[in-house]
């Protein structure tokens, strides 16, 4: 355990320091006034074609934005709401395959114990409805 939470601590000192040259290989490529730009920016320079200089000096001599600007506070999403209770429901039985209606311990047929269920909102032209459909889930009769 003590040697791979090494070989970890390695690694992270190895990726420092290859991310530090490529930062330093960037600075190099696109000058001297490079240096004020963060890693995010010099990184964002690689995808410009044809960046000159002078376009470099003059984005390190603005103003960095703050933090708060950069990231959003992601909004928690309140989930599924249900279908309201006064829509008609329509409701289709999807059987089981053939292969489901045998047991596969005892091979003998299946019974319908339950109803996986599930609801979707449909609509014909005009008319809102809900689309209930069940599938069966069976279990042997005879096995335990």
């Amino acid at each position: 355990m003590e040697q791979l939470q090494k070989q970890l601590r390695w690694a992270e000192m190895r990726i420092q320091s290859l991310e530090e040259l490529l930062r330093l290989a960037r600075i190099a490529k696109y000058g001297p006034g490079s240096e004020k730009l963060n890693s995010a920016q010099l990184e964002l320079l690689e995808f410009e074609p044809g960046v000159s200089v002078e376009e470099v000096a003059a984005e390190s001599k603005r103003e960095p934005l703050p933090p708060a600007a950069t990231q959003k506070k992601r909004k928690t999403h309140p989930g599924r709401q249900t279908l309201p209770a006064d829509l008609p429901r329509v409701e289709r039985l999807l059987p089981s395959t053939p292969e489901q209606c045998t047991c596969r311990i005892c091979g003998g047929e299946t019974a319908v114990i339950s109803y996986e269920q599930s609801e979707q909102l449909d609509v014909k032209p005009a008319e809102y409805f809900v689309s209930v459909i069940k599938r069966e889930k069976r279990v042997g009769q005879t096995c335990e």
